[in-house]
């Protein structure tokens, strides 16, 4: 979703910041899900100005003044440095701690969102400077306050606690003026639901303060907002007289692809001279949007300041350091221009982004309804009780009701009759970043050895014989990516397969994986009585690394939960779970993991030997479901 200032046509975006006296207008005009936010001055921690309750800029003084005197004992003030971008000696300001302030505050905020009626109406607050250094030491600071760049944290940290405690009040803010230094920014993430930032990045970066404060600092900083599934708005700002504005959205618009979440907005706009300021038009850059497609798994840090993310259509290479980089281990991938590469060199303080060889979206129709119905399955409300048993067995299942691929499976088993008739399997699989490195080391095992492994790869949800393979999305969101599977399935499909993401489990949402497996279990089900003549796959969740941990009591205690369902009821499972941890071998706290010789940076992602193996066990799968 996109997120514009200046005259647009307000009903197709998805989040639009506004003054406060437009609440009523912008209410009437955006679509009732758009995020809305009256945005100004947080009046408080900034230093109060001389200001009316007719300017529309902030929270209005007079208003608090006079409240201040009606209430009894009034809200205590203190002296205090002004702000450091004006130019007043001092000024009275208000206390971050107080309660009653934060009291008068809510009733103020929750006054202005109600008055709004529509939904999705939220607060927006600018110049907060939770940092000390921004004050002029000379005027001191009253005794009982913020004495330290700490305690003024702290204070900040206590005001945002409390409005979300005591209410239900939407807070979006700048991030650019926030302050807050790098160690204590991310204890402001449960109490605060959105962040925006003005003209980010800042490119070109004009000497290397501006490449490491204003972009590798913000870098940082946005990909917390994005692991803590927070909305994120970023503007960019973009000058035809400065550099050519479709190459600076461009390279704007990769920085947003690295630190992009599911929530993420991204708001590019030009400055014209005799015009202002208005939105870049959207066919200037969608195209780029377009080839790369929606984001797989997290970006990753190749060396400091130079990162990666894998995209449905291809990779967005960033390199904001100081010198040029040369990206190897492109082999599968081609330039912007179509030509066939293996390593690419990016600029220093640029980004550039390759496209997967022969995979390049295409504007196929999405299958009819007739051909791909959505299941019929209810969710289940997640609880926190024992998981049901699975289901006994009507019947014994045969030898030739059940597959399962583990870690005893590899493709060089395999004969070259069994291998060709694997190719011609017509597969639908949806997946995120781990299947795309699979995808990539089906590549490599082609690259190796052709007449044995060579497959067609289609990056799309079509029936082309060899793999055709899709994103299920959103992450975190379980019955929703079962049931986006379920409309891509058609009868035209051999095999189809969806494969759950690290990511969707706890800790990182609220998914006990666990409490899960009944629901996968029938929907998979659902969905192959739909499609007969379609083989459906079970997965085992993938694993963490046995460096990083996290997740793999839940994930052990699922997959053990569909082996033995699987085991008992027949079915076709890839036990990708039991292949990543060499057989259950690899193990942390006792629980399977990833081998961390498969592991990139110790995370949930596979390397190149690890996406090869899982690669090699997948030849296998598509060879056992063709011989049956």
């Amino acid at each position: 979703m996109w997120v514009h200032s200046g005259s647009v046509d307000l009903g197709s975006i998805g989040s639009r910041m506004f003054r406060y006296d437009s609440v009523d207008s912008m209410c009437i005009a955006m679509a009732d899900q758009a995020l809305k936010w009256p945005h100004g001055r947080f009046i408080h921690n900034h230093a109060i100005l001389e200001q009316d309750d007719t300017d529309p800029s902030g929270f209005p003084v007079e208003w608090i003044t006079d409240e201040m005197k009606i209430r009894a004992g009034g809200v205590p003030v203190r002296w205090r440095p002004i702000w450091w971008a004006y130019d007043n000696a001092g000024s009275w300001a208000l206390d971050l701690e107080s309660d009653e302030y934060i009291d008068l505050w809510i009733e103020w905020a929750e006054d202005l969102t109600a008055a709004g009626d529509c939904s999705y109406l939220g607060v927006g607050l600018d110049n907060f400077g939770f940092n000390m250094a921004w004050y002029d030491p000379e005027s001191g600071w009253d005794p009982g306050y913020p004495q330290s760049g700490d305690e003024l944290i702290d204070a900040g940290l206590y005001f945002f606690s409390e409005v979300d405690r005591r209410s239900d009040v939407m807070m979006l803010v700048n991030m650019g003026s926030f302050g807050a230094d790098e160690d204590r920014f991310p204890e402001f993430l449960p109490y605060i639901d959105a962040f925006a930032m003005e003209r980010w990045p800042k490119w070109p970066f004009v000497n290397d303060y501006a490449r490491i404060n204003n972009g590798l600092k913000y870098i940082r900083r946005w990909r917390h907002v994005a692991a803590a599934n927070k909305v994120g708005v970023i503007q960019s700002r973009h000058q035809e007289s400065v550099y050519a504005v479709d190459e600076s959205v461009l390279q704007a618009l990769l920085g947003y692809i690295i630190v992009r979440g599911d929530n993420f907005f991204f708001a590019p706009l030009e400055v014209v001279t005799g015009v202002g300021t208005r939105p870049v038009a959207l066919e200037r850059y969608h195209q780029h949007q377009e080839a790369l497609g929606w984001h797989l798994g997290d970006a990753v840090e190749v060396a400091e300041g130079i990162w990666t993310r894998e995209c449905e259509g291809g990779k967005v290479l960033l390199n904001w350091s100081g010198s040029d980089f040369v990206f190897a281990g492109l082999e599968g991938y081609v330039s912007r221009d179509g030509t066939a590469i293996t390593e690419h060199t990016v600029k220093a303080g640029y980004g550039d982004y390759v496209l997967r060889s022969g995979m390049m979206p295409t504007d196929t129709p999405e299958p009819s309804a007739t051909n791909t119905p959505v299941p019929t399955v209810t969710e289940t409300p997640m609880s926190t009780s024992t998981p049901t048993n699975t289901p006994e067995p009507t019947e014994t299942p045969t030898a030739a009701d059940t597959i399962i691929v583990n870690h005893t499976d590899y493709a060089d088993q395999l004969t070259q009759a069994q291998l060709d008739a694997a190719r011609t399997q017509r597969v639908a699989f949806c997946g995120q970043s781990i299947m795309i490195n699979i995808i990539d080391g089906m590549i490599d095992l082609q690259t190796q050895d052709a007449s044995r492994y060579s497959i067609g790869l289609t990056f799309d949800d079509t029936s082309n014989p060899g793999i055709n393979y899709f994103a299920c999305t959103p992450n975190g969101e379980i019955q929703a990516k079962m049931d986006r599977f379920g409309t891509k399935v058609s009868d035209t499909h051999d095999i189809a397969m969806q494969k759950f993401c690290v990511v969707d489990w706890e800790p990182w949402t609220t998914n006990h994986a666990p409490n899960w497996t009944d629901d996968y279990v029938a929907t998979m089900d659902t969905i192959a009585a739909q499609h007969s003549n379609t083989t459906i796959v079970y997965w085992t969740i993938p694993l963490e690394s046995e460096e990083d941990g996290r997740g793999l009591e839940g994930f052990q205690a699922y997959n053990d939960q569909l082996r033995a369902y699987v085991q008992a009821n027949g079915g076709i499972l890839f036990d990708i779970a039991d292949i990543e941890s060499k057989g259950g071998t690899v193990r942390a706290d006792g629980y399977e993991a990833l081998w961390e010789s498969w592991s990139t940076g110790s995370s949930c992602h596979l390397n190149t030997p690890g996406r090869q193996r899982l690669a090699s066990a997948l030849w296998v799968l598509l060879a056992e479901v063709a011989a049956r």
